[in-house]
Protein backbone atom coordinates (compact mmCIF):
# COMPACT_ATOMS: atom_id res chain seq x y z
CA UNK A 1 0.00 0.00 0.00
CA UNK A 2 1.16 3.26 -0.93
CA UNK A 3 1.54 6.02 1.75
CA UNK A 4 -1.54 8.58 0.20
CA UNK A 5 -3.67 5.14 0.43
CA UNK A 6 -2.29 4.52 4.02
CA UNK A 7 -2.83 8.02 5.01
CA UNK A 8 -6.76 7.97 3.33
CA UNK A 9 -7.52 4.69 5.28
CA UNK A 10 -5.99 6.29 8.18
CA UNK A 11 -8.89 8.80 8.21
CA UNK A 12 -11.47 7.00 6.84
CA UNK A 13 -11.32 3.99 9.57
CA UNK A 14 -10.92 6.81 12.10
CA UNK A 15 -14.33 8.11 11.14
CA UNK A 16 -15.67 4.95 10.83
CA UNK A 17 -14.54 3.49 14.02
CA UNK A 18 -15.78 6.42 16.33
CA UNK A 19 -17.11 9.77 14.28
CA UNK A 20 -17.12 11.97 17.70
CA UNK A 21 -13.85 11.35 18.86
CA UNK A 22 -12.71 11.84 15.06
CA UNK A 23 -14.51 15.30 15.20
CA UNK A 24 -12.50 16.19 18.42
CA UNK A 25 -9.01 15.29 16.28
CA UNK A 26 -10.20 17.68 13.49
CA UNK A 27 -11.19 20.45 15.71
CA UNK A 28 -7.98 20.48 17.39
CA UNK A 29 -9.14 22.27 19.93
CA UNK A 30 -6.23 23.12 23.06
CA UNK A 31 -8.61 26.27 24.56
CA UNK A 32 -10.23 29.25 23.82
CA UNK A 33 -8.71 31.70 21.18
CA UNK A 34 -8.35 32.34 17.87
CA UNK A 35 -7.86 29.86 15.35
CA UNK A 36 -4.41 30.77 14.82
CA UNK A 37 -3.43 31.45 18.02
CA UNK A 38 -4.16 28.33 19.77
CA UNK A 39 -2.62 25.99 17.02
CA UNK A 40 -0.01 26.25 14.42
CA UNK A 41 -1.34 23.36 12.03
CA UNK A 42 -2.33 26.12 9.45
CA UNK A 43 0.71 27.89 9.64
CA UNK A 44 2.57 24.74 9.10
CA UNK A 45 -0.15 24.36 5.99
CA UNK A 46 0.81 27.65 4.92
CA UNK A 47 4.85 27.58 5.25
CA UNK A 48 5.22 24.46 3.48
CA UNK A 49 3.30 25.35 1.06
CA UNK A 50 5.15 28.24 0.64
CA UNK A 51 8.87 26.98 0.69
CA UNK A 52 7.35 24.15 -2.36
CA UNK A 53 6.39 27.24 -4.55
CA UNK A 54 9.92 29.02 -3.75
CA UNK A 55 11.57 25.65 -4.63
CA UNK A 56 9.23 25.82 -8.15
CA UNK A 57 10.55 28.86 -8.62
CA UNK A 58 14.29 28.43 -8.79
CA UNK A 59 16.57 25.67 -11.07
CA UNK A 60 19.69 26.79 -9.28
CA UNK A 61 20.71 23.10 -7.28
CA UNK A 62 22.09 25.23 -4.08
CA UNK A 63 19.08 27.05 -4.06
CA UNK A 64 16.98 24.31 -4.00
CA UNK A 65 18.63 22.23 -1.88
CA UNK A 66 17.99 25.03 1.22
CA UNK A 67 14.46 25.49 0.46
CA UNK A 68 13.97 21.99 0.40
CA UNK A 69 16.07 21.61 3.45
CA UNK A 70 13.66 24.38 5.39
CA UNK A 71 10.77 22.34 4.15
CA UNK A 72 12.17 19.33 5.29
CA UNK A 73 12.82 20.33 8.77
CA UNK A 74 9.69 22.14 9.13
CA UNK A 75 7.68 19.33 8.18
CA UNK A 76 8.92 16.98 11.13
CA UNK A 77 8.87 19.85 13.78
CA UNK A 78 5.31 20.07 14.06
CA UNK A 79 3.71 18.74 17.45
CA UNK A 80 0.18 18.89 15.63
CA UNK A 81 1.08 16.47 12.85
CA UNK A 82 1.90 13.42 15.64
CA UNK A 83 -0.77 14.31 17.35
CA UNK A 84 -3.34 13.99 15.16
CA UNK A 85 -2.10 10.73 13.71
CA UNK A 86 -1.30 9.55 17.17
CA UNK A 87 -4.83 10.60 18.02
CA UNK A 88 -6.55 8.92 14.62
CA UNK A 89 -4.13 5.65 15.30
CA UNK A 90 -5.90 5.63 18.93
CA UNK A 91 -9.55 5.94 17.21
CA UNK A 92 -8.61 3.04 14.96
CA UNK A 93 -7.58 0.84 18.32
CA UNK A 94 -10.92 1.44 19.71
CA UNK A 95 -9.31 4.63 22.24
CA UNK A 96 -10.46 7.84 23.02
CA UNK A 97 -7.89 10.88 21.09
CA UNK A 98 -5.84 12.65 23.47
CA UNK A 99 -5.19 16.00 24.12
CA UNK A 100 -2.03 14.44 26.75
CA UNK A 101 -0.07 13.11 23.83
CA UNK A 102 2.26 15.50 24.27
CA UNK A 103 1.78 16.17 28.01
CA UNK A 104 4.75 17.00 30.32
CA UNK A 105 4.86 17.39 34.02
CA UNK A 106 6.15 19.75 35.92
CA UNK A 107 9.74 19.14 35.59
CA UNK A 108 10.24 19.05 32.10
CA UNK A 109 12.54 21.60 31.00
CA UNK A 110 12.25 21.14 27.40
CA UNK A 111 9.50 20.41 24.71
CA UNK A 112 10.04 16.96 22.85
CA UNK A 113 12.83 16.54 20.60
CA UNK A 114 10.99 15.48 16.92
CA UNK A 115 12.78 12.00 17.26
CA UNK A 116 10.90 11.67 20.69
CA UNK A 117 7.33 12.55 18.92
CA UNK A 118 8.30 10.16 16.54
CA UNK A 119 9.09 7.57 19.15
CA UNK A 120 5.86 8.37 20.88
CA UNK A 121 3.45 7.25 17.65
CA UNK A 122 5.92 4.45 16.65
CA UNK A 123 3.88 1.54 18.18
CA UNK A 124 0.29 3.31 17.99
CA UNK A 125 1.20 2.93 14.09
CA UNK A 126 2.40 -0.38 14.31
CA UNK A 127 -0.70 -1.69 16.48
CA UNK A 128 -3.37 -0.42 14.54
CA UNK A 129 -1.89 -1.52 11.31
CA UNK A 130 -0.26 1.52 9.30
CA UNK A 131 2.97 -0.08 9.13
CA UNK A 132 3.62 1.95 6.12
CA UNK A 133 3.27 5.06 7.52
CA UNK A 134 5.68 4.23 10.40
CA UNK A 135 8.13 2.88 7.72
CA UNK A 136 7.89 6.34 6.37
CA UNK A 137 9.32 8.46 9.51
CA UNK A 138 12.20 5.73 10.04
CA UNK A 139 13.29 5.73 7.06
CA UNK A 140 12.76 9.34 5.92
CA UNK A 141 13.36 11.42 8.73
CA UNK A 142 17.60 11.89 9.60
CA UNK A 143 18.01 13.89 12.60
CA UNK A 144 21.32 14.62 11.31
CA UNK A 145 20.12 16.87 8.19
CA UNK A 146 17.51 18.18 10.22
CA UNK A 147 20.14 19.17 12.85
CA UNK A 148 22.71 20.18 10.98
CA UNK A 149 20.88 22.33 8.87
CA UNK A 150 18.91 24.23 11.70
CA UNK A 151 22.33 24.44 13.32
CA UNK A 152 23.78 25.67 10.39
CA UNK A 153 26.51 23.12 10.35
CA UNK A 154 26.33 22.32 7.11
CA UNK A 155 27.91 23.65 3.22
CA UNK A 156 27.18 22.75 -0.02
CA UNK A 157 29.55 21.78 -3.08
CA UNK A 158 28.45 20.86 -6.23
CA UNK A 159 25.76 18.17 -5.57
CA UNK A 160 27.10 17.67 -2.05
CA UNK A 161 25.56 18.28 1.15
CA UNK A 162 28.32 17.78 3.70
CA UNK A 163 27.56 18.06 7.49
CA UNK A 164 29.93 19.43 9.83
CA UNK A 165 30.23 18.89 13.89
CA UNK A 166 27.39 15.86 13.24
CA UNK A 167 27.44 12.29 13.50
CA UNK A 168 27.40 10.87 9.88
CA UNK A 169 24.47 9.58 8.18
CA UNK A 170 24.37 5.71 7.81
CA UNK A 171 22.62 4.75 4.62
CA UNK A 172 22.85 1.08 4.03
CA UNK A 173 24.86 0.54 7.49
CA UNK A 174 27.62 2.82 6.13
CA UNK A 175 28.59 6.38 7.64
CA UNK A 176 28.34 9.34 5.66
CA UNK A 177 29.64 12.33 6.28
CA UNK A 178 27.94 14.26 3.32
CA UNK A 179 25.26 13.09 0.60
CA UNK A 180 23.76 13.94 -2.77
CA UNK A 181 21.45 16.70 -3.04
CA UNK A 182 20.03 15.47 -6.55
CA UNK A 183 19.66 11.86 -5.20
CA UNK A 184 19.21 12.19 -1.74
CA UNK A 185 17.90 15.32 -0.21
CA UNK A 186 15.51 16.27 -3.21
CA UNK A 187 14.17 12.99 -3.19
CA UNK A 188 13.75 12.93 0.53
CA UNK A 189 12.20 16.28 0.35
CA UNK A 190 9.71 15.13 -2.56
CA UNK A 191 8.35 12.03 0.01
CA UNK A 192 8.14 14.32 2.71
CA UNK A 193 5.78 16.60 0.16
CA UNK A 194 3.62 13.38 -1.13
CA UNK A 195 2.85 12.29 2.70
CA UNK A 196 2.05 16.45 3.37
CA UNK A 197 -0.12 16.66 0.41
CA UNK A 198 -2.31 13.49 1.55
CA UNK A 199 -2.18 14.31 5.51
CA UNK A 200 -3.46 18.57 4.41
CA UNK A 201 -6.22 17.04 1.51
CA UNK A 202 -7.52 13.99 4.01
CA UNK A 203 -7.61 16.52 7.28
CA UNK A 204 -8.79 19.66 5.04
CA UNK A 205 -11.62 17.57 2.90
CA UNK A 206 -12.92 15.93 6.24
CA UNK A 207 -13.15 19.11 7.80
CA UNK A 208 -15.12 20.27 5.38
CA UNK A 209 -17.54 17.63 4.75
CA UNK A 210 -19.34 19.01 7.82
CA UNK A 211 -21.84 21.38 5.92
CA UNK A 212 -24.95 21.21 8.36
CA UNK A 213 -25.88 19.73 11.79
CA UNK A 214 -25.61 16.36 12.68
CA UNK A 215 -26.68 13.80 14.93
CA UNK A 216 -24.27 11.22 16.09
CA UNK A 217 -23.34 9.31 19.70
CA UNK A 218 -19.88 10.12 20.82
CA UNK A 219 -18.60 9.34 24.56
CA UNK A 220 -19.38 12.30 26.82
CA UNK A 221 -17.77 10.75 28.86
CA UNK A 222 -20.66 8.29 28.71
CA UNK A 223 -22.68 7.71 25.51
CA UNK A 224 -24.74 10.12 24.61
CA UNK A 225 -26.45 12.27 21.40
CA UNK A 226 -23.77 14.94 20.32
CA UNK A 227 -24.83 17.49 18.06
CA UNK A 228 -21.87 18.17 14.76
CA UNK A 229 -21.95 21.90 13.69
CA UNK A 230 -21.59 22.42 10.63
CA UNK A 231 -21.65 25.17 7.77
CA UNK A 232 -20.35 26.10 4.42
CA UNK A 233 -16.51 25.88 5.37
CA UNK A 234 -16.70 22.88 7.17
CA UNK A 235 -17.02 21.71 10.88
CA UNK A 236 -17.41 24.68 13.66
CA UNK A 237 -18.22 22.98 16.89
CA UNK A 238 -20.18 20.59 18.52
CA UNK A 239 -22.65 20.51 21.47
CA UNK A 240 -22.74 18.09 23.85
CA UNK A 241 -25.24 18.10 26.33
CA UNK A 242 -24.37 21.52 28.77
CA UNK A 243 -20.98 21.65 27.09
CA UNK A 244 -19.72 22.72 24.09
CA UNK A 245 -17.14 24.33 21.20
CA UNK A 246 -17.94 26.63 18.83
CA UNK A 247 -15.91 28.49 16.00
CA UNK A 248 -17.42 32.24 16.48
CA UNK A 249 -16.10 34.49 14.12
CA UNK A 250 -12.57 32.71 13.78
CA UNK A 251 -12.58 32.28 17.48
CA UNK A 252 -12.95 29.15 19.67
CA UNK A 253 -15.58 29.40 22.60
CA UNK A 254 -15.76 27.16 24.92
CA UNK A 255 -18.66 25.87 27.24
CA UNK A 256 -17.82 23.57 30.29
CA UNK A 257 -15.18 22.41 28.23
CA UNK A 258 -11.91 21.88 30.06
CA UNK A 259 -9.04 19.90 28.75
CA UNK A 260 -6.51 20.01 31.68
CA UNK A 261 -8.79 18.81 34.99
CA UNK A 262 -7.65 16.03 36.94
CA UNK A 263 -10.84 13.74 35.64
CA UNK A 264 -9.62 13.94 32.29
CA UNK A 265 -5.98 13.13 33.09
CA UNK A 266 -7.61 10.25 34.96
CA UNK A 267 -9.03 9.13 32.04
CA UNK A 268 -6.45 9.93 30.09
CA UNK A 269 -4.01 7.59 32.18
CA UNK A 270 -6.60 4.61 33.21
CA UNK A 271 -6.94 4.74 28.95
CA UNK A 272 -3.69 4.26 28.41
CA UNK A 273 -3.12 1.43 31.02
CA UNK A 274 -5.56 -0.47 29.86
CA UNK A 275 -4.68 0.01 26.03
CA UNK A 276 -0.69 -1.27 27.19
CA UNK A 277 -2.60 -4.34 29.40
CA UNK A 278 -4.04 -5.38 26.64
CA UNK A 279 -1.30 -5.08 23.66
CA UNK A 280 -1.06 -8.73 22.13
CA UNK A 281 2.25 -7.26 20.73
CA UNK A 282 5.28 -5.28 21.51
CA UNK A 283 7.32 -4.06 18.51
CA UNK A 284 9.79 -2.04 20.28
CA UNK A 285 10.72 0.15 23.20
CA UNK A 286 7.50 2.19 23.13
CA UNK A 287 8.10 5.72 23.29
CA UNK A 288 4.68 6.14 25.29
CA UNK A 289 4.88 3.94 27.79
CA UNK A 290 8.07 5.87 28.98
CA UNK A 291 5.69 8.77 28.78
CA UNK A 292 3.34 6.92 30.77
CA UNK A 293 6.03 6.04 33.02
CA UNK A 294 7.38 9.65 33.69
CA UNK A 295 3.74 11.07 34.03
CA UNK A 296 2.86 8.17 36.77
CA UNK A 297 6.06 8.77 39.03
CA UNK A 298 5.18 12.56 38.80
CA UNK A 299 1.57 11.99 40.08
CA UNK A 300 2.70 9.01 42.91
CA UNK A 301 -0.56 7.13 43.16
CA UNK A 302 -0.17 4.02 44.11
CA UNK A 303 -2.80 2.43 41.77
CA UNK A 304 -1.44 3.54 38.98
CA UNK A 305 2.35 2.42 39.75
CA UNK A 306 0.77 -1.35 40.58
CA UNK A 307 -0.69 -1.28 37.19
CA UNK A 308 2.08 -0.09 35.49
CA UNK A 309 4.73 -2.63 37.14
CA UNK A 310 1.95 -5.21 35.60
CA UNK A 311 2.61 -3.68 32.16
CA UNK A 312 6.32 -3.85 32.59
CA UNK A 313 6.22 -7.14 34.08
CA UNK A 314 3.75 -8.28 31.18
CA UNK A 315 6.40 -6.95 28.51
CA UNK A 316 9.32 -8.29 30.13
CA UNK A 317 7.71 -11.68 29.34
CA UNK A 318 6.73 -10.91 25.89
CA UNK A 319 10.75 -10.13 25.33
CA UNK A 320 11.72 -12.94 26.85
CA UNK A 321 9.73 -15.06 25.33
CA UNK A 322 11.02 -13.32 21.91
CA UNK A 323 14.32 -13.86 23.27
CA UNK A 324 13.86 -17.31 23.09
CA UNK A 325 12.57 -17.51 19.91
CA UNK A 326 15.30 -15.54 18.06
CA UNK A 327 17.64 -17.35 15.90
CA UNK A 328 20.22 -14.57 15.44
CA UNK A 329 22.11 -14.77 17.96
CA UNK A 330 23.19 -10.95 17.31
CA UNK A 331 19.86 -9.93 18.07
CA UNK A 332 19.11 -12.22 21.05
CA UNK A 333 21.40 -10.19 23.39
CA UNK A 334 19.31 -7.03 23.07
CA UNK A 335 16.48 -8.50 23.52
CA UNK A 336 17.25 -10.11 26.58
CA UNK A 337 18.71 -6.52 27.63
CA UNK A 338 14.49 -4.79 27.24
CA UNK A 339 13.16 -7.63 29.07
CA UNK A 340 16.03 -7.11 32.00
CA UNK A 341 15.25 -3.49 31.58
CA UNK A 342 11.46 -4.13 32.17
CA UNK A 343 11.72 -6.21 34.84
CA UNK A 344 13.62 -3.80 36.82
CA UNK A 345 11.08 -1.34 35.69
CA UNK A 346 8.49 -3.59 37.38
CA UNK A 347 10.34 -3.79 40.69
CA UNK A 348 11.10 -0.54 40.70
CA UNK A 349 7.45 0.36 40.49
CA UNK A 350 6.18 -2.71 42.74
CA UNK A 351 8.80 -4.18 45.37
CA UNK A 352 6.37 -6.58 46.16
CA UNK A 353 6.61 -8.10 42.81
CA UNK A 354 7.78 -11.60 43.36
CA UNK A 355 11.23 -12.29 41.98
CA UNK A 356 11.10 -15.14 39.44
CA UNK A 357 13.09 -17.56 37.23
CA UNK A 358 12.93 -15.41 34.02
CA UNK A 359 13.69 -12.26 35.96
CA UNK A 360 17.27 -14.17 37.26
CA UNK A 361 17.92 -15.46 33.78
CA UNK A 362 17.05 -11.98 31.54
CA UNK A 363 19.87 -10.90 34.23
CA UNK A 364 22.20 -13.85 33.60
CA UNK A 365 21.95 -13.63 29.84
CA UNK A 366 22.66 -9.82 29.84
CA UNK A 367 25.50 -10.07 32.34
CA UNK A 368 26.95 -12.88 29.82
CA UNK A 369 27.01 -10.66 26.60
CA UNK A 370 28.19 -7.58 28.38
CA UNK A 371 30.82 -9.96 30.69
CA UNK A 372 29.52 -8.76 33.58
CA UNK A 373 30.37 -10.59 36.60
CA UNK A 374 29.12 -9.11 39.36
CA UNK A 375 25.48 -9.21 37.05
CA UNK A 376 26.00 -12.95 36.86
CA UNK A 377 26.29 -13.31 40.69
CA UNK A 378 23.22 -11.23 40.82
CA UNK A 379 21.33 -13.48 38.53
CA UNK A 380 22.34 -16.27 40.58
CA UNK A 381 21.59 -14.59 44.02
CA UNK A 382 17.80 -13.92 42.99
CA UNK A 383 17.45 -17.39 41.61
CA UNK A 384 17.96 -19.29 44.31
CA UNK A 385 15.61 -17.11 46.06
CA UNK A 386 13.34 -18.71 43.33
CA UNK A 387 13.20 -21.91 44.75
CA UNK A 388 10.29 -22.81 46.34
CA UNK A 389 10.06 -25.98 48.34
CA UNK A 390 6.60 -26.19 47.84
CA UNK A 391 6.87 -26.05 44.35
CA UNK A 392 10.36 -27.34 43.53
CA UNK A 393 11.19 -27.76 39.59
CA UNK A 394 14.22 -29.68 37.86
CA UNK A 395 14.68 -26.88 35.58
CA UNK A 396 15.21 -24.01 37.72
CA UNK A 397 17.91 -26.13 39.56
CA UNK A 398 19.67 -27.16 36.64
CA UNK A 399 19.64 -23.21 35.55
CA UNK A 400 21.05 -22.22 39.20
CA UNK A 401 23.60 -25.63 38.68
CA UNK A 402 24.45 -24.28 35.16
CA UNK A 403 24.77 -20.60 36.49
CA UNK A 404 27.61 -22.01 39.34
CA UNK A 405 29.50 -23.84 36.84
CA UNK A 406 30.13 -20.98 34.85
CA UNK A 407 31.03 -18.66 37.23
CA UNK A 408 33.50 -21.18 38.68
CA UNK A 409 34.54 -22.12 35.51
CA UNK A 410 35.90 -18.53 35.50
CA UNK A 411 37.47 -18.57 38.25
CA UNK A 412 34.33 -16.31 39.65
CA UNK A 413 34.71 -16.53 43.55
CA UNK A 414 31.09 -17.37 44.69
CA UNK A 415 31.23 -18.79 48.74
CA UNK A 416 28.12 -16.60 49.78
CA UNK A 417 26.17 -17.84 47.37
CA UNK A 418 27.51 -21.43 47.32
CA UNK A 419 26.49 -21.43 50.90
CA UNK A 420 22.87 -20.17 50.42
CA UNK A 421 22.42 -23.02 47.78
CA UNK A 422 23.45 -25.51 49.63
CA UNK A 423 21.76 -24.62 52.82
CA UNK A 424 18.42 -25.02 50.99
CA UNK A 425 19.95 -28.17 49.28
CA UNK A 426 20.26 -29.73 53.05
CA UNK A 427 16.51 -28.63 53.61
CA UNK A 428 15.09 -31.21 50.84
CA UNK A 429 14.07 -34.38 51.83
CA UNK A 430 11.54 -35.07 48.95
CA UNK A 431 12.32 -38.32 47.66
CA UNK A 432 11.97 -37.61 43.52
CA UNK A 433 14.60 -35.29 43.64
CA UNK A 434 17.51 -37.25 45.86
CA UNK A 435 18.97 -38.48 42.87
CA UNK A 436 19.28 -34.75 41.40
CA UNK A 437 20.55 -33.53 44.60
CA UNK A 438 23.34 -35.76 44.62
CA UNK A 439 24.71 -34.70 41.03
CA UNK A 440 24.45 -31.20 42.62
CA UNK A 441 25.79 -32.03 45.61
CA UNK A 442 28.72 -34.04 43.87
CA UNK A 443 29.15 -30.83 41.20
CA UNK A 444 29.42 -28.65 44.35
CA UNK A 445 32.08 -30.58 46.21
CA UNK A 446 30.39 -31.95 48.64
Amino acid sequence: MTIPESIDRLFTQAKEKDEFEFICTLINFKGMGSVQNTSNLFEWFQSIDYYQHLIDQTEDNHKKARIALMLYSTFFESSDLYNIIGSLCRITLGFRSSSYLFFKHDSADRWYGTGEKIGLINDLLLDSGFMEIQKFFEEVHHKEIRNTFFHSSYSLENDEYILHDSEPIFINEVGQSSVSISKFILPKTNSVLEFYKTFKDNYITHSKSYKTNKIIKGRFPELIEIEVLGSENGIIGFVAGGSSIKLKDNFWEARNIILNTPSELDRHIGDELNRFLTKEKIHSNDGLLQHLYDVIIKRNKPTEKLLLAKVYERFALMFMKKASDETNGFKKPSLFKIALMYFEKTYELDPTTALTQRYALAMYMVGDSVRDDDLKKRALRTIIKCLDLNNLQEDILKNILQIICDLRDRGIQIPDELKLFKSFLDSITVKEYEELIKIIQNKLGK
